[in-house]
């Protein structure tokens, strides 16, 4: 079962073949962000649309797929945990095996491969989240 949200957009400027709209971001808990303690700084979402045949205030509706979401916040939560408690374990079969001493060696090898995991996250961000314009 997919669930479908449906975000109503602006769209903001039209370049290069592509559209760009803006839409309100809720709270990533799903309330309202006035009633959240931690205070995002910016509650507006861009979206780029690979079509231009929108014009600059145009409003319209984007569906986003619910599963989309939900497989991208475990990429980037569930994911990053696994693999930093991985890379700390490998991190500390080798600190024994070579007898480093650093005991902060296991940790700063995890952080760079969160890091590189994050970046390839972020490059291929457009193959995980599903956008579709609907009118």
């Amino acid at each position: 079962m997919v669930i479908i949200m449906i975000k109503r957009a602006t769209i903001i400027k039209v370049e290069n073949g592509c559209s760009y709209a803006i839409t309100e971001r809720k709270g990533s808990c799903g309330s309202k962000c006035d009633t959240c303690k931690h205070k995002c700084h910016n509650n507006v979402l861009e979206i780029e649309i690979n079509s231009d045949n929108y014009v600059p205030g145009q409003e319209i509706d984007i569906q986003v797929q619910e599963k989309a979401t939900i497989l991208w916040l475990f990429l980037i939560y569930g994911g990053s945990l696994i693999l930093f408690f991985l890379s700390i374990f490998i991190g500390e079969y080798f600190k024994s095996m070579y007898n480093i001493d650093s005991e902060f060696g296991p940790i700063i090898i995890a952080i760079i491969i969160i890091a590189i995991y994050w970046f390839i996250l972020y490059k291929r961000k457009s193959k995980y989240i599903f956008y579709k314009i609907k009118g």
